[in-house]
């Protein structure tokens, strides 16, 4: 499920549920950074974040997000 997109011809999109759980603190074709807000022990989960970029192909890397 994604959280959100970004692109230099559309800018930010937040999706769903997550528009008022992420906040996007850096969001450039080169760099992101995201802030997330009002979690619950439900957003508890393994999250991948994928960087789509043209023409060079895809990037990830997974983040576990435990909640205190």
């Amino acid at each position: 499920q994604n959280m959100a997109t970004y692109s230099t011809i559309h800018g930010l999109r937040l999706i769903g549920s997550f528009q008022k759980k992420v906040r996007f603190t850096k969001a450039t074709s080169k760099a992101s950074a995201i802030t997330l807000q009002n979690l619950t022990f439900q957003d508890e989960s393994y999250y991948r974040c994928i960087f789509n970029v043209f023409p060079h192909g895809s990037f990830s890397t997974e983040i576990c997000l435990n909640i205190q």
